[in-house]
Formats: structure tokens, sequence, C-alpha cells
């Protein structure tokens, strides 16, 4: 087929490229809309079990402080481990906690927004999107302590603590520039127009 006749065939359905153009930009659009706005702020936290750091040895091994330093190690070595197994089998469960609309509706606002992602077995990042530092600095420590104080709600203690790995709240780049997105949206629409063009040559519908 020659190019004089891809040229006719895109002619007599101009109609069709027009409309999924338009429609690729429209969903493109909607996109960009849904993009939340302002900038992004991350802090790493840990998942950490607290009643460990806070166990006296005596505690720690159901012993008297009279035991054998062996027994005492012996214990501290197994429980050591199985706290920070727990801590880490705990990770999933925490970050669920933090994405649930219920949990969210309690630390942001309608300027605000929150998202968490799982970095390691114990290391979740939160990430929070508002419109300056110190709005950004006080949803962060909010979600912290409430976090903390659900855990204290739903299990009756204190055991699993998120414990933020350093101050620095890290400002991070913003989203993917809209005018790209619109382009891109344009692009996909005008092949997608070019695939049904030819389906529908092919089969002379």
């Amino acid at each position: 087929m020659e190019l004089a006749e891809y040229i006719k065939i895109l002619k007599k359905n101009a109609y069709l490229v027009a409309l999924f153009t338009v429609l690729g930009i429209a969903l493109a659009l909607v996109f960009v809309s849904k993009i939340n706005k302002g900038p992004r702020y991350e802090q790493l936290f840990f998942i950490m079990s607290v009643s460990e750091e806070e166990r006296t040895p005596a505690e720690r091994t159901g012993e008297s402080i009279a035991s054998t330093k062996e027994a005492q190690d012996a214990v501290y070595r197994f429980e050591g481990f199985y706290a920070t197994e727990k801590a880490r089998n705990f990770t999933d469960t925490a970050l669920a906690i933090i994405l649930s609309p219920d949990f969210k509706n309690e630390v942001t606002t309608q300027a605000t927004a929150l998202s968490a992602r799982k970095i390691a077995p114990q290391l979740i990042r939160l990430s929070i999107y508002a419109a300056n530092l110190d709005s950004a600095r006080s949803t962060m420590n909010k979600t912290k302590d409430r976090f903390n104080q659900k855990i204290v709600d739903l299990t009756g203690d204190s055991e699993f603590q998120l414990k933020p790995i350093g101050t620095a709240i890290v400002p991070v780049t913003a989203q993917p520039q809209p005018k790209a997105l619109i382009i891109f949206g344009a692009i996909a629409g005008f092949v997608f127009a070019l695939v049904t063009i030819g389906f529908k040559t092919y089969f002379k519908v």
C-alpha cells in the first residue's frame, strides 16, 4: 500500500484520530487533577520492640540478679532474637494500619496527604504532602504519635513502636510535569486511533 493510500485512509477517518487524541488529553487532565499538589516530605521510621530496651537484666531473664552470667546471656540472646523477629513480622501490619482510610483521616487534613512504603523488614518510609515544611513536620509527628498510641489502644501495651531514624525530613522533587503527561496522553490517544483505523480497514468495517 502506497503512502498516498495511507494518507487517504487517515483523512477518511480523521474524526477517529481527533476523537481518540482528545480522549487521551482528557484522561491525562483527569490524572493531573488527581496528583497530590505541593511538595512531598519523607522520613524513615524503624519498627522496634521497646520492651527489650526497657527491661532490666533480671526482667529479661526471668531470674534473680544472682543468676549466673552465662544463663543471663543465653536468655538475653534468645529473647533479643525473638523480639527482633516479632518486630520484623509486625512491619506489614504497621503499614496496613498507616494506610487505612480511618487512620489517614485521623492524622491528615484537606491540605495534607499521607503515604507509606515498606523499605525493609523493620523499615517504613512515610511521605507527607503538604504546602510547607512546618505543616509536613507537624503531620509527621502526629502520625508517629497517633500510631504508637493506637498500638497501645489495640494491644494493651506499647511493645511495638514507630521510631524515627534521625530528625531530618527530606524534601522530594515534585510530581511529573502536567504538560508532559498531557503530551503523553495525546500521543497515546493518537496511536490508539491509528491501531483502531488499522483494524477497521483490515476487517472492512
